[in-house]
């Protein structure tokens, strides 16, 4: 391996993770990401919700960007991986473990509570808790992704107030002040399309840079719409990177088998 590895490895992860963002921006998050899926999975594993965290969720929704900041800061100035050496839960393999005894202990310490927001609080508030409040990545994709054209938005006019899209967003991306305001779509919204699918009264759509698109009502023309358009190209580019890692990872557990 070059003894460069921790420059050009920081590197080339940084330019992977802006070529990304600026591809499907937000939409990583919900339709790409693997601590996404996992934090999807066990939201939706428990029959019913038995603690809500709404309105104190807001209150730290902004918490992932000084994570992100910190991180940052951190892993420029000494060159290390500093999210997967303290905070991620895959460090369960022991990967990147320090040798030394006081900073293992910290690091399994730091894992565990990764594990709480990754499984056990998403059975309990059918939330994705891991991807809203300890995720430095999503925070990165919230100020870039707005690069990437596609949204989410909320028509005012047809909205009815019901409140349905806050209480049912999976990343608390939804905020609203009072009964009289009308839900507001923040910026760690991932375009998972939750909102629109329950949305009764069809107030919230996919629109490119917040504007709607007319969509035609006869013949192949029904079919082009922004969220087909959307979804395809998050599902085409989540195929297409998924395939760069899905060898290795193969070849990795046919080797732990021998």
């Amino acid at each position: 391996m070059s003894s460069n590895w921790q420059v050009w490895g920081v590197l080339s992860l940084s330019f992977l993770w802006l070529f990304i963002t600026l591809i499907i921006g937000r939409a990583w998050c919900s339709w790409t990401c693997f601590y996404g899926g996992i934090d999807e999975l066990f939201s939706i594993c428990a029959p019913k919700k038995t603690l809500s965290m709404n309105k104190m969720a807001l209150k730290f929704r902004n918490f992932p960007m000084l994570l992100l900041v910190i991180f940052l800061i951190i892993s420029f100035s000494s060159m290390l991986p500093i999210f997967c050496l303290w905070l991620c839960p895959f460090k369960a393999s022991f990967s990147f473990m320090d040798n030394n005894s006081i900073i293992r202990a910290l690091q399994i310490t730091f894992m565990f509570i990764g594990v709480i927001f990754l499984i056990l609080l998403p059975l309990l508030t059918k939330k994705r808790t891991f991807c809203s409040f300890l995720c430095p990545f999503g925070a990165w994709q919230a100020f870039f992704g707005r690069f990437n054209p596609f949204r989410i938005s909320i028509f005012e006019d047809k909205c009815l107030n019901c409140g349905v899209c806050v209480e049912k967003c999976p990343v608390f991306a939804i905020s609203k002040n009072n009964s009289d305001t009308k839900p507001k779509i923040l910026d760690y919204c991932n375009l998972c399309g939750v909102c629109v699918d329950l949305c009764g009264s069809k107030a919230i759509e996919y629109t490119v840079f917040g504007f709607k698109v007319p969509e035609s009502e006869k013949g192949l023309g029904q079919l082009l719409n922004v969220r087909l358009i959307a979804v395809l190209s998050f599902l085409l580019f989540s195929g297409v990177l998924g395939s760069f890692f899905v060898p290795a990872a193969m070849n990795d557990l046919i080797e732990w088998i021998k």
